[in-house]
């Protein structure tokens, strides 16, 4: 459930999903935080894509592509349609992460189109 690789499969921006990225310090430290994004993944899997990726993997070639992040804690960036609609760092427990993906599934989106 949890898309390894951190390339876009959808690149025309076709795909109404929110996407979900996010990298993990690297280590076995943050096996628990791995299961709570399972848990979002199946939970959500009609309306979030989630990227799991290592840090110092994944498309960080300086250029500001790649979402900021923590080196030493986890952090999870959600963009729709190429914006960033949320956003958490750290290891958060699944009830929080739940939240941060209900903000920003409900962000109106109607707004951003008409604009």
């Amino acid at each position: 459930m949890i898309d390894p690789d951190p390339a876009d499969p959808d690149p025309s921006g076709c795909d109404p999903r929110i996407h979900l990225i996010a990298v993990k310090p690297a280590g076995d430290e943050f096996v628990r935080f791995e299961a709570r994004l399972a848990i979002l993944a199946a939970r959500y899997i009609d309306t979030v894509r989630v990227t799991l990726v290592t840090a110092g993997e994944g498309d960080d070639d300086g250029d500001g592509s790649w979402p900021r992040r923590s080196t030493v804690l986890p952090t999870v960036v959600l963009m729709r349609a190429g914006r960033m609609v949320g956003e958490a760092i750290g290891d958060l427990p699944l009830r929080e992460l739940d939240e941060v993906v209900r903000a920003a599934a409900t962000w109106p989106a109607t707004a951003e189109v008409a604009a």
